[in-house]
């Protein structure tokens, strides 16, 4: 996804399947008190701005910004994990020069995680019931990337090598409740 980071959509959906009064008592318990919940999460790129490490201006504090020679944003379609933007589009500044590239205005992978329950209370006598859950995050496995590097000149620069999530995850639960 390649959407400004302060577009946000968190969609969540709690479904509790109708009890069928017309099946025999065994498939009904094995059927009835079922409940599915989701919850859905699409978010845009967070901003970064490629900086130049060392002391290019000479005042002790660092973290000078690079020279922009074009336009470094690459097609939606052309972007990599290996090659997130166009790394030739930045130069080093000169020396005691600031860089003209303005801040935060490259964006990095958006975010679209699906997370997904499904829950049954199985009654066990009167004001008792056992409840199973399980839980998964992430539940298409899709990959989440992180920034990618943005120190100019560095051997990963414009690639990325991190996460924004981890891989789906699924978890049971079981409650007893009295």
């Amino acid at each position: 996804l390649n959407y400004d980071y302060r577009k946000r959509w968190v969609s969540a959906v709690v479904y509790r399947v109708p009890a069928i009064k017309a099946l025999p008592a065994a498939p009904r318990h094995v059927l009835d008190n079922w409940q599915m919940s989701s919850l859905l999460t699409l978010q845009g790129g967070y901003p970064f701005t490629v900086g130049v490490t060392g002391q290019v201006m000479n005042n002790g504090l660092g973290g000078n910004r690079a020279t922009v020679l074009r336009d470094p944003n690459l097609p939606v379609g052309g972007r990599t994990r290996e090659r997130w933007f166009d790394t030739s589009a930045f130069a080093s500044p000169a020396i005691y020069v600031w860089g003209s590239q303005g801040k935060n205005t490259l964006r990095g992978p958006g975010l679209a995680v699906v997370d997904f329950g499904l829950q049954k209370s199985i009654p066990v006598g009167e004001g008792k019931r056992i409840s199973i859950r399980m839980e998964a995050t992430n539940l298409f496995n899709r990959v989440q990337l992180g920034l990618p590097s943005a120190s100019f000149a560095g051997t990963n620069f414009g690639v990325i090598r991190s996460l924004q999530s981890g891989p789906r995850n699924i978890q049971l639960a079981g409650r007893f409740d009295f």
